[in-house]
């Protein structure tokens, strides 16, 4: 999908290399989003996203993003955000596998 998607309780996975904020049109109109490596856009409009995921800005990171008690109201909302390590094969950025 163009976006990632979160079903609470379930964690999702991503990598993140570039932290540049992007506005990205949606259907509740432009919302801030980081770009993740497999080109889906993850928004950061929540606060408390931004909050735990301020102390991985800037690194190339891969990421575990757990969200829970969305519903039944939103502002219940939090998340959990683990760093795990990247594979060799994750690290190489640029690069064919074939060069190697």
């Amino acid at each position: 999908g163009r976006f990632v998607r979160f079903v609470d309780g379930e964690s999702v996975e991503m990598i993140i290399d570039d932290w540049t904020r992007h506005q990205v049109d949606t259907t509740w109109g432009r919302k801030p989003c980081l770009k993740t490596r497999d080109d889906e856009f993850l928004k950061v409009e929540s606060k408390r996203l931004r909050f735990v995921l301020s102390q991985f800005a800037g690194k190339y990171v891969k990421l575990r993003i757990t969200r829970y008690d969305s519903t039944p109201n939103p502002l219940g909302t939090h998340w959990t955000v683990e760093k795990l390590t990247l594979k060799k094969q994750e690290r190489l950025v640029g690069k064919d596998l074939e060069e190697l």
